[in-house]
């Protein structure tokens, strides 16, 4: 193995470790509320065991898609992990497949593991990236654009993922259901997001697949103190859009207007034509505009710098006081439909 990639995996390791050990002790705190050393041993045996088929299913990505190796990989290590754990704890290698509450949190712990690399692959991809940009100066302004928002993605993803997935741990025992419905919205948002981050332009549907699987957790997770709706005009679900326009606006809305406020609120995402261009509203009517800092946050920031890259001075972003209270984002873009080259 080259040096290079034996680091790779070192880091990888290092990385599930403290996944695990994460994983393992909020389970134990949640459950038992004390460190479990039982748990730790099924978290450590699933996470090492998914990085070993991934080690070996990374030699056999290049012939099958790597979707594909990845959910193999990931299914391998699990069962392979439960079957340790089992012999390690209870000298049974059947042991846990008898819990289905195993199953669950053997579950979770492998989409962690999953995660975690995909979140170390964005990163490394990131900075190849951002070198390469360097040494070609023509296309330096794109590439960078583009690397900051893999940059950003792995930064950000994994915050919010570990903050669900301690939500659906601590359901378990006490909401299963609710746990379950969860764990659902979130699998739609990785689906989601991992098709959306390997293309550098999408359609608006794209985008608002995301949204709404993010809205639909953070409902979730609010305990009904949240609502929203999302209303798109036929047609424009073709349109194109650069991935991560809309997505920051619906988080500011949702950090930064509707948790801070007691009564909880409702987020409206709304997408219209108007003459060639594409309108795209998203109101909250939370605590409403700070105006020391209304519209120079980093999310808008970078928003209103990827319309610059990807539309020059056709795509727009504005804030103001929503009628009623909150704030309304607007976002204009050119209704350029996917598969169209030669219109902006």
């Amino acid at each position: 193995m080259p040096p290079s990639h034996a680091r790779r995996w070192q880091r990888r390791t290092v990385f599930n470790l403290a996944i695990c050990t994460f994983a393992a002790t909020v389970l134990g705190v949640e459950t038992q509320g004390a460190l479990v050393p039982e748990y730790f041993v099924i978290s450590y045996s699933i996470g090492l065991s998914v990085q070993v088929c991934a080690w070996v299913g990374s030699y056999a990505s290049t012939r099958f898609p790597r979707f594909a190796v990845t959910v193999a990989a990931t299914g391998c290590g699990l069962m392979l992990g439960l079957a340790l754990a089992g012999l390690l704890v209870e000298g049974d290698p059947a042991f846990l497949f008898e819990d289905n509450s195993s199953l669950v949190v053997g579950g979770l712990i492998g989409a962690l593991a999953v995660a975690g690399f995909e979140g170390l692959k964005q990163l490394r991809d990131a900075r190849e990236q951002l070198s390469r940009a360097e040494r070609d100066a023509l296309a330096r302004d794109k590439a960078l654009a583009e690397a900051e928002l893999r940059v950003l993605q792995a930064q950000m993803e994994p915050h919010f993922l570990f903050n669900t997935l301690a939500n659906v741990i601590s359901l378990i025992r006490t909401e299963p259901e609710d746990a379950a419905r969860l764990l659902e919205r979130l699998t739609s948002l990785l689906r989601a997001s991992l098709s959306r981050t390997r293309r550098t332009d999408g359609t608006l549907g794209d985008e608002l697949a995301v949204v709404r699987a993010y809205l639909d957790i953070q409902s979730l997770r609010m305990g009904g103190r949240m609502t929203y709706r999302v209303e798109v005009e036929p047609g424009l679900e073709a349109v194109r859009i650069p991935p991560l326009l809309v997505q920051p606006l619906v988080e500011n809305a949702v950090l930064h207007g509707i948790e801070p406020s007691p009564a909880g609120g409702r987020v409206l995402v709304r997408a219209e034509r108007s003459d060639e261009t594409v309108r795209i509203r998203v109101t909250d009517d939370g605590v409403g505009m700070n105006p020391d800092t209304a519209g120079h946050g980093v999310g808008i920031a970078n928003v209103r710098e990827r319309l610059r890259t990807s539309f020059g001075a056709s795509g727009t972003v504005a804030l103001f006081e929503a009628p009623g209270g909150g704030v309304s984002a607007v976002l204009r873009i050119p209704a350029t439909r996917a598969g169209d080259t030669g219109r902006r």
